[in-house]
C-alpha cells in the first residue's frame, strides 16, 4: 500500500509546486499522516510520519499557496478513469 500512495503522490506532484518552491514531499507527508495517525492533527502525524515535522505541516495547510480546488479536480478526473466514468464535463 504504501507504494500505491507514494505512485499516487508522485502523479500530483507537479500540483504543489508554487513559486519555484516544491511542497510535494510535504504533501506526501501529510497524506501519510491522514492514514497512520489516530487524529488527524499535526501532532499526531508528526509523531508518525518519518522526517515530518509540525511546523511543515502547519505550514503546508495554512500558508501553502497550492490550488486545492484543481487537485480536487484531477482527483475526481483519475478517479473516474479508474471506475470507467464516462469523463467529467464542464
Amino acid at each position: 500500500m504504501a507504494n500505491d500512495l507514494a505512485e499516487f503522490c508522485h502523479n500530483f506532484k507537479d500540483m504543489f509546486i508554487c513559486h519555484r518552491k516544491d511542497n510535494s514531499t510535504t504533501a506526501h507527508q501529510y497524506l501519510c499522516g491522514l492514514f497512520q495517525a489516530d487524529r488527524s492533527n499535526m501532532e499526531r502525524m508528526e509523531e508518525k510520519v518519518a522526517d515530518s515535522d509540525y511546523e511543515s505541516l502547519q505550514q503546508f495547510i495554512s500558508n501553502s499557496p497550492w490550488n486545492a480546488r484543481s487537485v480536487m479536480n484531477r482527483v475526481a478526473e483519475e478517479s473516474d478513469k479508474l471506475i470507467g466514468g464516462t469523463g467529467m464535463t464542464g
